[in-house]
């Protein structure tokens, strides 16, 4: 704790000769952190053990739900607080302070974005063009600045845990700091008392499964405006999926809003895969594999993708991904395959009793195709001669039934 102290008082003298200017605190975090940056004198088992013993803390701010966010040092107009992550959530985000993040502990892949709002866009809501312009590595040590929303970023932790020191001004004067949903969506703050209300008694009617609380959404989103509807569909998604009703809502927002709706619905479905693979990511603790999947999160370039295997592991990349997309396929007892999250059974893959081969290498085989941008005719020959008794029919059949695959957060891949 006595090594924050020291810190932020830096930082504070530091400032006052800058005369306090917000649009200096950026530059006068990042020089004091390189001075003395934390992650030279300490780790994150260190903090936590300090802070528990701390007789006297600082004022802690209000944290987010989830992992662990405390306070360490505070004064009038900034503070410094250390955030712990044990898998954490991967939202794109803007701010509205300005500091620098110093990765305390562990690695990260950082990504930068930019936002091209449509003409006419504003508000909470903004459609445009969401548009991946930075990614990075970041090693343990490694310092970053905040410049409000000029930032508008997330990290990847590539560790468990991890943890993340963030020097931040108290004052909210930065720009409105949105949420990101690639490819064509950026979400501000709520700030609507009213709809935060009214979204709280929808989400009570689905909790309680009230028989008429998909009729009830779908006559909410009918007559909301854009942002109502967006954040009421945001927060239903899942449970219309559930239902099997979601098309059936998206209609009739479509009636009610017209094509704006195709480039919600993209964003909304996109969110919906990464927040299921997010909760993969539990589960997966090697590092090669986190980086793995940070990358299907976030590149949608496959030269990209393949530049940075290829930065990380010795060899030819597509034999890298190959083996990491193995690593993260799980094969149940009756035969179906789990690949983070794309389920092949044999019950409904046609043809399955004819293979020659367990399904498992069948699916691994497709996906090396494609990873491999084989033609869909060399497709279908590699799977025939892997698989004599499959002729060329019921071979058309089984890989038209795992077209999902092209279209999965594997796609940039193909």
């Amino acid at each position: 704790m006595q090594s924050f102290d020291q810190l932020g008082d830096e930082i504070q003298e530091q400032w006052k000769a800058a005369g306090f200017d917000p649009l200096r605190f950026a530059e006068v975090a990042v020089a004091a952190l390189g001075r003395t940056p934390p992650a030279a004198l300490l780790d994150w088992r260190q903090v936590a053990e300090a802070f528990l013993d701390e007789p006297r803390l600082p004022v802690q701010r209000p944290r987010r739900a989830g992992d662990p966010q405390v306070t360490v040092y505070t004064q009038s107009r900034f503070c410094i607080e250390v955030v712990f992550r044990v898998d954490g959530d991967a939202a794109i985000h803007g701010h509205a302070f300005r500091g620098a993040f110093h990765l305390l502990d562990g690695e990260a892949l950082h990504c930068s974005y930019r936002f091209d709002a449509h003409p006419g866009s504003a508000g909470a809501l903004l459609l445009g063009e969401a548009h991946l312009v930075q990614l990075e590595r970041l090693a343990r040590g490694a310092t970053r600045p905040i410049d409000g929303a000029g930032l508008v970023h997330t990290l990847f932790h590539l560790d468990r845990p991890s943890a993340t020191v963030v020097i931040r001004t108290l004052a909210q004067d930065a720009g409105p700091a949105h949420e990101l949903l690639p490819p064509h969506l950026a979400l501000g703050p709520l700030e609507d008392e009213a709809l935060g209300r009214r979204l709280a008694v929808l989400a009570l009617l689905r909790d309680c499964a009230a028989p008429d609380a998909v009729d009830r959404l779908a006559s909410f989103v009918e007559q909301q405006d854009p942002e109502a509807s967006v954040r009421a569909l945001r927060a239903a998604w899942d449970y219309l999926v559930d239902e099997d009703r979601l098309e059936e809502v998206l209609n009739r927002a479509r009636v009610q809003h017209g094509d704006l709706f195709d480039a919600v619905v993209a964003s909304l479905e996109r969110e919906h895969l990464i927040l299921d693979l997010q909760a993969r990511r539990h589960d997966v603790r090697d590092a090669e594999l986190r980086f793995f999947v940070a990358l299907l999160l976030t590149v949608p370039d496959r030269g990209l993708i393949l530049r940075m295997v290829a930065e990380e592991v010795p060899g030819p990349p597509v034999i890298t991904v190959l083996r990491w997309a193995r690593a993260l396929t799980t094969v149940g007892d009756d035969g179906a395959v789990d690949l983070l999250g794309i389920v092949v059974t044999p019950e409904d893959t046609p043809h399955a009793a004819d293979l020659d081969e367990p399904l498992v290498e069948t699916l691994h085989g497709h996906l090396r195709a494609l990873v491999e941008q084989a033609p869909p005719e060399e497709r279908l020959r590699r799977l025939m001669g892997r698989n004599p008794r499959l002729d060329r029919e019921p071979a058309t059949a089984l890989l038209a039934s795992w077209s999902p695959l092209e279209t999965s957060l594997f796609k940039a891949l193909f």
